[in-house]
């Protein structure tokens, strides 16, 4: 199994590279919401997140994704990070509307299991490693017949990016270019 995980192992400039990483650690803003989430870690009763935990996690992923907070599809715009069969539709498809009827965004390492990861080590690490956590995981754009195999083998909130996806089996690129500059150039 770890072979075939190696081999389905996201490309590194789809999760580990993040051209926005080192402007996002020192972006006061981003620490101080990474703060309330060290702090809300250490609560008893926070082991469930709830709706602001969510807000402020999903607030973190855009930085991470495109260097500032977006709407979905805003994201599906300008997302170059997506699987091979999101990249095939929208090479075949006409317009962006049809495309982003077909493709969800997804975040790689589902909020649950961010949001355990952050209460389990929040008293040995701190606010940095919070936006290091996130951001080495950012938005992808899956098809949504791949966003229904994850919900269908128990994959949508649970597990590490390189597991859910091998298990799927969807592959990851980084696009030659963002969807939108994609039908600016391909569809005067």
């Amino acid at each position: 199994m770890r072979r075939q995980i190696k081999q389905h192992k996201l490309d590194s400039l789809v999760i580990k590279k993040n051209p926005y990483l080192k402007e996002q650690l020192d972006n006061s803003h981003l620490l101080r919401r990474a703060k309330f989430l060290l702090n809300e870690a250490g609560v008893a009763d926070s082991a469930n997140k709830d709706g602001v935990i969510s807000k402020i996690i999903y607030y973190i992923s855009d930085h991470a994704t495109l260097g500032e907070e977006s709407s979905t599809g805003k994201t599906k715009k300008n997302n170059r990070r997506m699987s091979k069969e999101a990249l095939a539709l929208l090479e075949d498809a006409l317009d962006f509307k049809t495309w982003e009827k077909k493709v969800t965004n997804e975040h790689c390492w589902p909020v649950n299991a961010i949001w355990k990861e952050i209460r389990k080590k929040q008293k040995f690490k701190g606010t940095k490693w919070i936006l290091k956590l996130i951001a080495s995981a950012p938005m992808v754009t899956v098809t949504v017949e791949e966003n229904k195999t994850l919900r269908d083998k128990g994959l949508e909130s649970t597990g590490l990016p390189e597991e859910r996806y091998c298990k799927a089996g969807i592959e990851f690129v980084f696009a030659p270019m963002s969807p939108k500059d994609h039908f600016t150039k391909h569809l005067k």
